[in-house]
């Protein structure tokens, strides 16, 4: 084999192994600045102990903090931190270059509240998805203008949550708290979910 064919042959190698990190690589080389809850020791401890059990939830303590992994695949994580704060990770195929991260971070308190970033290989922010300026209500063709605002107007600041339906796609969604049953109910009707799809460079 001549010296170009070895340097093709090495190149190739190396853009094969770095196509073929998975999330759990990632996770294992996660930065504290972005996932503050976790050595790299115990990032990898957690990893290796949901590896030996994959049907299971695998745990490890923290700073007197509880980090639990409920899944573990070769696109997607999913870890939660005393229960009350969801990690979702997603490998995103990037329509150029390497695959981009989608993380998820879904706070359950008072009412469930996500934000969503996109970050690259050595976790460097890509975008912030602004999910809370989605527009999700929509006035049904029965209801009045009068009652669509009356009922728009109990939306005091908007909380969204983001969950992940398949290898490009989330759902989001919008709650609104501290509301009485009764107003629950009619503004059940004007809040609607919304797809967004990853076309290799943004949701959409």
């Amino acid at each position: 084999m001549n010296t170009r064919n070895i340097i093709l042959s090495g190149a190739l190698l190396m853009a094969m192994s770095l196509q073929a990190q998975t999330v759990a690589d990632m996770f294992q080389r996660i930065p504290m600045a972005v996932f503050p809850y976790l050595k790299p020791a115990q990032q990898k401890e957690l990893v290796e102990l949901k590896r030996m059990d994959e049907g299971s939830s695998s745990s490890v303590m923290a700073y007197e903090t509880e980090i639990t992994m409920a899944l573990l695949q070769e696109d997607r994580l999913v870890l939660t931190v005393d229960s009350a704060l969801q990690w979702d990770i997603l490998r995103l195929k990037a329509q150029q270059g390497d695959s981009v991260y989608c993380v998820l971070q879904t706070l359950a308190v008072p009412e469930k509240a996500t934000t969503a970033k996109v970050y690259d290989k050595n976790w460097q922010l890509v975008s912030d998805l602004k999910i809370d300026t989605l527009m999700l209500v929509e006035k049904p063709d029965t209801m009045s203008a009068k009652d669509f605002d009356r009922l728009c107007n109990l939306i005091e600041f908007p909380i969204i949550e983001a969950t992940v339906v398949d290898k490009e796609t989330i759902e989001v969604q919008q709650h609104v708290p501290l509301l009485y049953a009764d107003e629950k109910k009619d503004i059940a009707a004007i809040l609607k979910k919304k797809l967004l799809k990853w076309n290799g460079k943004v949701f959409e």
